[in-house]
């Protein structure tokens, strides 16, 4: 009578033991059809040195400013091209102090990338003015400017010219470009 005891109780744990593990399976076997085959990982500079800071110094081929004077960690600037084998990643830009010939008027900037050869130039993000502006001096009523930031990244490969203009009047008096270095991949 013992032994039979014994046997209905291991049954009583097997069955136990099947429907704990059933759960168990049919949530490994939904999750790997909800987890991407890849892993992505986001992007980021590897190191500080990457951050780039980018201001006007010339003008871009077809309009606007080339943005090509890199800022560095000691408040110096230097030229700045984009290395071989590296991309820049465009996290955000900025633009200001654009002169409007009268009251309330909208300004707008665009960032574009532009080519040499062949001559192309693409927009990669625009913005307008925020405000009407701030009184200004004759013959210019008000100064508008804003600050831009792009949606998502944009990636710009080497020898490509990275071109911030105003798009209704004049060159903003100033623009700014923020991103990271990164390897090609």
């Amino acid at each position: 009578m013992v032994s039979k005891t014994r046997s209905s109780q291991a049954q009583a744990g097997q069955d136990m033991a099947r429907w704990m593990l059933v759960p168990i399976a049919v949530l490994l076997a939904v999750s790997m059809l909800v987890v991407p085959n890849g892993v992505s990982a986001a992007v980021v500079p590897e190191k500080p040195s990457d951050l780039v800071t980018l201001e006007p110094q010339g003008f871009c081929p077809m309009g606007g400013f080339d943005m090509t004077l890199r800022v560095l960690p000691n408040g110096t600037d230097a030229p700045f091209s984009i290395p071989p084998g590296r991309v820049l990643v465009i996290t955000d830009w900025q633009w200001g102090n654009s002169p409007t010939g009268r009251s309330n008027s909208w300004e707008n900037a665009a960032l574009s990338l532009q080519t040499d050869n062949p001559p192309r130039s693409i927009t990669v993000g625009v913005a307008g003015n925020a405000t009407p502006g701030a009184q200004g001096t004759a013959p210019f009523n008000e100064a508008t400017s804003n600050n831009a930031s792009i949606v998502g990244m944009v990636v710009v490969k080497p020898g490509v010219h990275i071109c911030v203009e105003a798009q209704t009047r004049r060159a903003p008096q100033s623009a700014v470009v923020h991103g990271f270095l990164a390897t090609d991949e």
